[in-house]
Order: structure tokens, then sequence, then C-alpha cells
């Protein structure tokens, strides 16, 4: 069973102040930069600065299918300015998900990402803020009808954990990915004792399927949820899944890409055709698999800092393309960068 990471998200936070006397005269601009944050089909993300104790929104946004930040009209944001802050007040950056349709004025109780803005309050690296520890988890499922049942496309699902934390806020809530749409499995926590309870605390044995096909079942999945939650899809954060065996109906769930990365490795060339601050990338990859759904991008780390090199997949061919599928001929270009402050690809 393969070790689960904690987050697949990674996020930096520019801040600048626009000048003004007050408090209330001044704008505090954002730029906020992340990795594999996953779009939302329902509800959307929204930033907050801490300050002085207390939540302050810099904006709602969702991310579209090329990992840009959009507005939640669809349009792409460059950055958030957020008026009449005092910014040498502001500890914190934190980012929720919120429901469809919300309004209020605080942070919703699933905050996936956190973290302390600097001294000089100009950025902020941003870590998991799930409040429990997710490395290591892992689970087992058996999807089986009972055999004193008439109805055969009843079934009960039992499910065996490893490592689960409990959540003090919000929920776990399992689903099936059946014939490509999502059904709720039930919602449920962890205790003290490490045993499945129902949101009133009681055990549960077994999870009770109604008519399901069990030929069209494809894959398990766990994610958290907020508290109140009734959304018919799963929430962004899904520390678990694992595919279903129709044929033995039990396996585990780990954390996975869909991908095997386990053989891949690279090289990377970066120059400059002259005495300028721009850089060719120019990449290699041995193994390096082609992904069905999203895309690969390169980052180099400069001065602590992260900088995009480019969005790119690999064809059948193990070419590298860009996202419309054509093989890319030139290296990647990289503009005004500092060489000497490059840490890492």
């Amino acid at each position: 069973m393969r070790r689960i990471a904690t987050t697949t998200i990674v996020a930096i936070m520019l801040v600048s102040l626009m000048a003004g006397a007050l408090a209330e005269d001044r704008t505090v601009e954002l730029e906020l930069q992340f990795v594999n944050l996953e779009p939302l089909d329902s509800g959307h993300y929204e930033g907050w600065l801490i300050i002085d104790g207390q939540p302050v929104s810099t904006g709602k946004f969702n991310v579209d299918s090329n990992g840009d930040l959009v507005d939640l009209e669809g349009k792409m944001i460059e950055t958030f300015r957020v008026k009449g802050v005092d910014l040498e007040m502001a500890t914190m950056f934190v980012l929720s998900i919120e429901p469809e349709g919300d309004t209020d004025a605080v942070p919703a109780a699933v905050k996936p990402l956190a973290g302390a803005l600097d001294a000089n309050r100009e950025s902020a690296d941003l870590a998991a803020n799930l409040g429990v520890d997710l490395t290591g988890i892992s689970g087992k499922y058996i999807l089986a009808t009972p055999s004193n049942n008439f109805a055969p496309d009843d079934y009960d699902l039992e499910l065996d954990f490893d490592g689960l934390p409990m959540l003090s806020s919000g929920h776990y809530e399992g689903w099936l990915i059946v014939d490509g749409e999502p059904v709720s499995t039930g919602k449920f926590n962890i205790d003290a004792s490490g045993d499945i309870v129902d949101l009133d605390g009681n055990t549960i044995e077994a999870f009770t399927l109604m008519d399901l096909t069990i030929d069209d079942v494809e894959m398990f999945v766990l994610s958290i949820e907020e508290e109140g939650d009734d959304d018919a899809i799963p929430g962004a954060i899904k520390p678990l899944s694992g595919a279903v065996d129709s044929t033995g109906l039990a396996g585990s769930v780990a954390h996975t890409v869909g991908v095997d990365l386990s053989g891949a490795d690279g090289v990377y060339i970066l120059a400059t055709p002259s005495n300028n601050d721009d850089y060719y990338l120019d990449l290699a990859f041995t193994d390096l698999p082609p992904l069905a759904s999203g895309h690969y991008e390169g980052w180099l780390i400069v001065d602590g800092s992260p900088v995009s090199t480019g969005k790119f997949n690999i064809d059948a061919s193990g070419d590298i393309v860009d996202l419309a599928g054509e093989k890319m001929t030139m290296p990647f270009s990289v503009m005004d960068i500092d060489a000497s402050l490059v840490e890492m690809f």
C-alpha cells in the first residue's frame, strides 16, 4: 500500500501595499499562485487575510481547466485588491472552500491552506491546514451483497482505515464512482478509538447501498466535507481513492495520481542565448507518462519563490507537447530571471 501525501497543493502569496496615510486609504494587492488546486464543481474558494485577529475577505474565485484563477463568472484573475486594511496588523493568509451562494464575512470550516505572512508582510508560503495529519493513512474496503438478501442489487460496503484521524470540524464522506457519476456511500467520522461512527457518534459496521449495478462501479473515493454539506459531489479534498475490482469486490485505497511515476526521470539545460536575463529551458524526460486528465507544469525555484516555466503534456511517443497536443520543438522561454538565484527545478 502506497504512502499518501498530506497535500498536492502548493501556494505562494505576494502582497504589495499601495500607499495611503490612513489604513482606510490603503489598498493591499495580492497575487496567488497554486499548483494542483482543483476546480470546484460546486461552491468556490475564498481568500482571507487575518488582520488583528479578524478575517478580511480578499475575494472569491475558482480554478479553470487550465489551472488559472477565475472569478465566479469564469473571467481570469491576475491579482486581488483589498481596500481599507492595515497590512501592519496582518498575520496570516487562509484559503477556505465556501458553499454556493455564500455571503457571510467569516471563513467556512474547510480551510485547505494557510500560512503566516513573513516579517515584511510581502509573502507567505501556504501549507495544508486541515487540522489533522493525513500522512501515511491507508484503507481497505469490502463491497458485497449479504447472503440473506433477496435483492441482488443491494450491497454492503465495509470500510477499514489505518491511521485516519478524527475530524474536529466537518466529516468524511465515501463515494462510489458509478459509470462516471459519484454516488454517496454515507457520511461519517472517526472516534477516539479509531472506529467509524455516524455524525451522532454511533458505530457504523457497514454502509448499505441500494440498487447498485456492480459492473458499472469504477472507483471508491473518500472526501472531507464541511459541516452542513449536502452536495451530491465529493468535496475538493480527497485523501484516499482506489479502483474497484468488480471480480473480487475488495481492495485497498490510497492516494494516487492515476499514473505510474516510479520510473520517471529527466534532465534539463538552462541557458541564455545572450547576456540578458532571458533564458531558455530545454527538458528531456525518460518514462514520464502521458496524463489523461490535467497537465504537467515546470517550475524554477528562484530565491525561494516558484516561477512557472510552462505547461505541457507527454504524447504517446514520449514527446513533450503543448496543451493542444502539438509537439514542442523549441525550448521553454523564461523571462527576466537572475540565474544566480535559481535553486531548483
